[in-house]
């Protein structure tokens, strides 16, 4: 199946960054929406793929206090979790599938 953009849309949250966006598809008449949520500090702590389906997906995302590092990244079929040295590096990266 192949199809083409027709149009893009989004609306920005504060951070000037995305809190809703959507496509039109040449298949459908409308296309699928994404939304964002973001924590106080302007990081994203949530995204929901073709919000409001029966396909709807949420990644969310916790993040190191002090840093913008994530440090977990939990989606529909797996969990990531990350830790970093003092410079900020990443020393490990452990993936667990749900």
């Amino acid at each position: 199946m192949s199809f083409q953009l027709r149009s893009f849309s989004q609306d920005l949250s504060a951070w000037a960054k995305p809190s809703c966006e959507s496509s039109t598809l040449g298949f459908c008449d409308k296309g699928p929406v994404t939304t964002y949520d973001y924590n106080e500090r302007g990081l994203e702590i949530s995204r929901t793929e073709a919000t409001g389906t029966t396909l709807a997906r949420t990644t969310t995302i916790e993040w190191d206090p002090d840093r913008f590092l994530p440090i977990k990244v939990i989606e529909p079929n797996r969990v990531t979790v990350y830790s970093y040295n003092n410079q900020g590096c990443e020393l490990t990266r452990q993936r667990a599938f749900r």
